[in-house]
Order: C-alpha cells, then structure tokens, then sequence
C-alpha cells in the first residue's frame, strides 16, 4: 500500500466520531434548564461527555422547544434527544439543533419512564481540524435555551412575526392609495416635466 494510501486512511478514520476518546473515562453531568433563561457559554467534552439537562417550569399541556446554537468553527456535530425515548422530534438547523416535546396536564415530559424527565446532549467529532489532532479543540461552547412553540416557532420569534404582519397590513393599505394617486400624480410630473427637459437639452 502506497503513502498516499495510508494518509488518506488515517485521514478518513480521524474523522469518524468513535475513534474519538478510546480509552478516556465517560462524563454524565447534569444541569437545570429554566424556562426562558438562556444558559449562555456552557461546555461539554467532545466524544467523552454527555449532559443530562432537566426541565424546569413546565406547565400543564404545553409544547416546548429546547434549542442549542454553538459555532461552526468548531468542527463537531451536536445531537439532542429526550431521556427514555420521549415523543417527541428533533430538526437539525444550521450550526444549531432542536428538540420539541410536550407536558402532560401535570406538568411532565410526555412519554417518560423518569420523573422528572431530561435532554440529553452530546457532541461527537465530525471533521478533520485545520490544525490537525493536536489543535483539535476538547470541547465545545455552546448556547441552551428552552421556550414555549406553537405550532413549530419558538415564542421568542412571536414579536418578529406580529412586526411583520403588520408591515403587510400597511402595504396592503397603502397599495391603493399608491395605485391610483401616486403613480398617476407621478407619471402626470414627469409629462409635464419632459418639454422642459428638451428645451434644456
């Protein structure tokens, strides 16, 4: 087998995510997740760590989304997934992730075998570094946040949504008024304005 053989191999096989943390001891950590209370800048280790986050103040019959955003210099791929096989579905998004679940009308995770229950987190490696293995970062930071949805969109999008309808309703009314004023008036200017212009020339 040829060199360029053997570096294309390793190449390939430093990238697959459990060829990552052979050997090293596993980490289950575990974090409270307010609701509407971004936990900003919290880490875990890459391959060798998966964080157990554990809901807090649900309420009775209502949809959820937990969203994770971190930075795509990092080359590692995050995944969410909800403790004991919840319902419920995750989305990949770019250089983000998000799961969506519900509570029943105690206020718990619907589908659980544990009480309460978590999301679990982790991230494994997913390309090669430019700086090889060696300048391969440990860990990865990260972004957290859980909020209501209805019907898929998160509530903090609820004011961007309300801004935007009501620019359509201000287009919408001011569409006839631009139809049938505006544009004759402006059309009826520059007519006029034309003969001027000529003589000018």
């Amino acid at each position: 087998m040829s060199a360029l053989h053997m570096l294309l191999l390793c190449c390939l096989f430093s990238t697959l995510p459990w060829c990552h943390g052979v050997g090293e001891a596993e980490t289950l950590s575990t974090r409270d997740l307010l609701l509407n209370t971004p936990r900003r800048g919290d880490t875990l280790l890459i391959g060798r760590e998966t964080v157990r986050y554990v809901p807090l103040g649900l309420a009775p019959n209502t949809t959820y989304e937990a969203r994770v955003s971190y930075p795509a210099t990092n080359p590692a791929r995050v995944r969410l997934w909800l403790e004991g096989e919840v319902q419920g579905s995750a989305r990949m998004l770019l250089d983000a992730e998000r799961i969506i679940f519900r509570s029943d009308a105690r206020g718990r995770m619907v589908g659980t075998d544990r009480n309460p229950g978590a999301i679990l987190m982790r991230a494994e490696r997913w390309a090669m570094h430019r700086d090889g293995e060696a300048g391969a970062p440990k860990q990865l930071a990260y972004d957290i946040v859980m909020e209501r949805s209805v019907l898929g969109v998160p509530s903090s999008a609820g004011p961007i949504i309300l801004v935007a309808a009501a620019l359509l309703v201000v287009v919408a009314a001011a569409l006839p008024w631009w139809t049938h004023r505006a544009v004759p008036a402006l059309l009826d200017w520059l007519a006029q304005d034309a003969p001027t212009a000529r003589r000018r020339l």
